[in-house]
């Protein structure tokens, strides 16, 4: 049996592209063109986060299903990231790879809000990292309600405690 491994069988997922996104969440998107999605049982999900000019670690997140979109829940609000993602294979997947058109989707959660995030896709093959995806455009998370309101709120008295602010009807 060949391997999925070979040059010619080399398996490189659409670059992620954002579909929303909230202060803890992304929800991405990525193509599958060149994949037949059956022999799919999962992608594999990167990301990390930008710390002003350096790049945090990879973390990795496992999608649990062969489709195109996926929502990230684990980032921080107002935190730029970086994603790439692959596509993991059966064990005893055969050698062919019929080519598909479609799209692959995958939600962020628990980002950083206000953040921009990067992501990319790859592709595993029996565990092992064949290609990556080129790396999204970075995606910033939103600002955090909390904080959205706190920028918005104007100090009526300074006077001491208690002080009193105005806030935002929303």
């Amino acid at each position: 049996m060949e391997s999925p491994q070979t040059e010619s069988n080399i398996i490189q997922p659409g670059k992620p592209e954002l579909i929303s996104t909230g202060y803890c969440h992304a929800v991405l998107r990525w193509s599958i063109s060149d994949l037949k999605t059956n022999n799919i049982q999962y992608f594999e999900l990167q990301y990390r986060e930008f710390k002003g000019r350096k790049r945090g670690n990879w973390e990795s997140v496992q999608t649990g299903s062969n489709q195109n979109e996926y929502k990230l829940q684990v980032l921080k609000p107002s935190t730029e990231y970086e994603f790439r993602v692959g596509a993991v294979f059966c064990q005893f997947h055969k050698e062919s790879f019929e080519c598909q058109d479609g799209s692959i989707q995958f939600t962020v959660i628990d980002l950083k809000g206000g953040t921009d995030y990067e992501f990319k896709v790859a592709a595993i093959v029996n565990g092992e990292t064949v290609a990556f995806s080129e790396a999204s455009q970075k995606i910033c998370t939103k600002l955090s309600l909390a904080r959205t309101i706190q920028l918005d709120a104007k100090q009526l008295i300074d006077r001491g405690p208690p002080q009193r602010f105005k806030l935002p009807v929303l």
